[in-house]
């Protein structure tokens, strides 16, 4: 049996001046950037099986922000989405 396995990284830091979830009581946008923020994905395939595991640096990711992921079967997705 052959397993293939694939890994990606990408820096997904907003520009500044966007305005950023935990920040209610500020009144403008970010100033700068201290750290970016990232995605994360490995793939693993085996001919018959694939799985994707992503992990990124948000706050959170609901439906309507990610509108490619919304429409995956949800049989393919470990979880059920809230597309409410």
């Amino acid at each position: 049996m052959t397993l293939l396995v694939g890994a990606a990284e990408i820096v997904i830091t907003p520009p500044v001046g966007t305005y950023l979830d935990g920040y209610g009581a500020r009144t403008s946008g970010s100033v700068g950037v201290h750290d970016d923020l990232h995605a994360r994905a490995l793939v693993v395939d085996d001919g018959v099986t694939q799985a994707a595991l992503v992990s990124c640096d948000l706050i959170g990711v609901d439906a309507g922000s990610s509108p490619r992921r919304a429409r995956l079967p949800p049989r393919r997705l470990a979880y059920q989405p809230n597309t409410s």
